[in-house]
């Protein structure tokens, strides 16, 4: 147990009846959909000409809801209903930008349409559609009213912090002919962005409305908005829960009385029979499909640590609750249950809830010795999420000011004892973040040695001395995951100025190995033991997703699955690993249900 499971939690938010029999049966196993033949009402090509990739450009946000719009909705995304209204391309200064589509420049650098250094707006007259291009290095050297074709150079991507190392990107947007209203790109634009979804700083990363859990969740139901309209997403029960922006640390609050020691809430012994049967082994073959959900439900899941259950939030009915609910990965013909009326933040062996309500931090136990009673007590964490020790002896958590750039973010870095005592600050660090627990002393971090300093660096941190083990430093590097057990670190670098660098990396926390893996395989990627990775690689233009295993102990790569015999296809880039490692659960970009990927081992 590393830490927090990501979004494990389910409270309803963010179904299914007896599984569909017109479930397509081809090449010999079960199939979904095939994929839709691209649009006439996609009249747009994507702003920058070269293929997606680790050394060209990658998608960083989409449009939309998502957490970090969500987070600023009252600030930097208040003129225009709260949300993401445009999409974020990741790319290196200079990435020349084109013209998505014929057209007649409307305005150049006008104030009105910010995203800084420099800007451009085209319209489409003849689409009822105008085109904006945001973040520019230099001022374009167009004029209003001249002609362009699509594919004309229009300019070059630059960096809103105007350094080219803070975030170089490019913003573009779809509007209205009147510049007011904006429309989700991914509508509109030639390109698979489920693909795109593999790689780059997104995820799956969609803000919840627990009153209504499904709504928002995919690359392409995301909301129209106007500029100075109304807040789209000011939602009475978001999850997840906004954190206090540098809020200063309390004094431990005293703990809640005992709870008494219960687990999650689960079906009762008589209904147990019903919905898990006898567990049958073997029944499905190795690297085969199997549908769990019905009704396009839904996203965000994770697993029960025997790997039999998989969890997600729902709402399935206006009668009832957003609530963590569950499917049996051996009957899932019998339909959802409820799992937990109780939404939050849960270890990966669902020991521990992480429970946050406004500016306290609460751990609850869930499994508790034998004779003792739960509890519930309050730890000085501020109302954020924290990271829990492999063995339970010690808590992190960092502060950090999400309201400001992140090229201007200082995160502190902080740990306490389980019960909340003895906190202290144990690092400050320029953009830093905390990746998790190697060890109960030793926490890996990422950070830069400075706020102007050019690269980023990931540390192995021990706490009883304060020393730290440089991991990986790059101008370009990105994330980072542990291994189960915490003997592997992966990282990316992408985007770097130095292009031998740019791939998937895997490093031992005590850094006396190191793979960089090969380009083929620069992805998505989940830890399905402690020295085997999965990774979907990024194929911008695949109809189906394969799948790989790279083992890390030996440094040898594997495929796990072929499109022509296991046709699949992950939406939003949302997977998760069963913990015994011997299948997969994903959405599915082609009905946006549950299924599951059973691997070989």
């Amino acid at each position: 147990m590393r830490c927090f499971c990501r979004l494990r939690i389910f409270n309803l938010s963010k179904w299914m009846t007896v599984a569909s029999v017109f479930v397509l049966v081809f090449f010999g196993g079960v199939a979904q959909a095939e994929t839709p033949s691209p649009s006439l009402e996609r009249p747009f090509i994507l702003p920058f000409s070269g293929e997606a990739g680790p050394s060209t450009w990658l998608l960083a946000q989409p449009y939309g809801n998502t957490v970090g719009a969500f987070r600023q909705r009252h600030t930097t995304y208040a003129g225009s209903g709260g949300i993401h209204f445009g999409v974020d391309l990741a790319a290196p200064c200079g990435t020349p930008v084109v013209a998505m589509a014929d057209g007649v420049v409307f305005a150049v650098d006008a104030l009105r349409f910010g995203s800084a250094p420099h800007n451009l707006m085209i319209d489409h007259p003849d689409l009822g559609y105008a085109t904006f291009y945001g973040h520019l290095l230099e001022r374009p050297s167009l004029k209003p009213g001249q002609f362009v074709k699509a594919g004309d150079l229009v300019g070059l991507s630059g960096d809103p912090a105007e350094t080219c190392f803070g975030r170089p990107h490019l913003h573009f947007e779809i509007r209205d002919l009147s510049h007011v209203r904006k429309y989700n790109p991914v509508k509109l634009v030639q390109a698979d962005w489920d693909n795109l979804a593999l790689a780059g700083a997104f995820s799956q990363a969609f803000q919840y409305d627990l009153d209504e859990p499904r709504k928002w969740q995919h690359l392409d139901d995301q909301p129209e908005a106007s500029a100075g309209g109304p807040l789209l997403n000011d939602f009475a029960n978001p999850w997840p829960p906004e954190f206090p922006a540098n809020m200063r640390l309390g004094a431990l609050l005293p703990s809640d009385a005992p709870l008494g020691c219960a687990s999650p809430s689960r079906p009762t012994a008589s209904t147990q029979a019903s919905i898990h049967p006898t567990r049958r082994e073997n029944t499905i073959p190795s690297s085969s499909l199997q549908m769990l959900t019905t009704g396009g439900c839904c996203t965000q899941p994770f697993w029960s640590p025997d790997a039999r259950q998989v969890l997600f939030i729902d709402r399935p009915s206006p009668a009832r609750s957003a609530a963590i609910w569950a499917v049996s990965v051996d009957a899932p013909e019998m339909g959802p249950y409820l799992f937990s009326e109780h939404i939050g933040f849960y270890t990966t062996d669902l020991s521990y809830r992480i429970v946050l309500r406004g500016k306290t931090t609460f751990l609850e136990e869930l499994a508790c010795p034998a004779g003792l009673a739960r509890r519930r007590w309050a730890v000085p964490a501020g109302g954020r999420p924290v990271f829990i020790a492999p063995h339970r002896t010690r808590i992190a958590w960092q502060v950090s000011n999400d309201n400001l750039p992140i090229e201007r973010r200082v995160a502190e870095i902080w740990v306490a004892n389980l019960d909340g005592s003895g906190a202290r600050e144990v690092a400050k660090l320029a953009r830093g973040s905390i990746l998790g627990w190697a060890t109960d002393t030793v926490l890996i971090v990422s950070g830069r040695e400075n706020l102007s300093a050019r690269e980023q660096v990931l540390w192995a941190l021990s706490l009883p001395d304060g020393d730290r083990l440089e991991l990986a430093r790059s101008d370009r590097l990105r994330g980072g995951s542990l291994s189960p057990q915490g003997t592997w670190l992966v990282y990316s670098i992408a985007l770097s100025q130095k292009r031998d660098q740019n791939g998937l990396w895997l490093v031992r926390v005590d850094g006396t190995q190191r793979h960089q893996l090969p380009s083929a395989l620069f992805g998505a990627h989940r830890w399905r033991d402690d020295h085997r990775l999965l990774i979907v690689p990024l194929r911008p233009a695949a109809t189906f997703h394969e799948l790989w295993e790279f083992d890390a102990q030996n440094g040898t790569g594997r495929a796990l699955t072929h499109p022509e015999t296991i046709p699949f296809k992950i939406a939003n880039n949302d997977w998760a690993v069963a913990p015994d490692g011997r299948s997969i659960v994903f959405v599915s970009a082609l009905d946006r249900n549950l299924w599951l990927l059973r691997l070989p081992d």
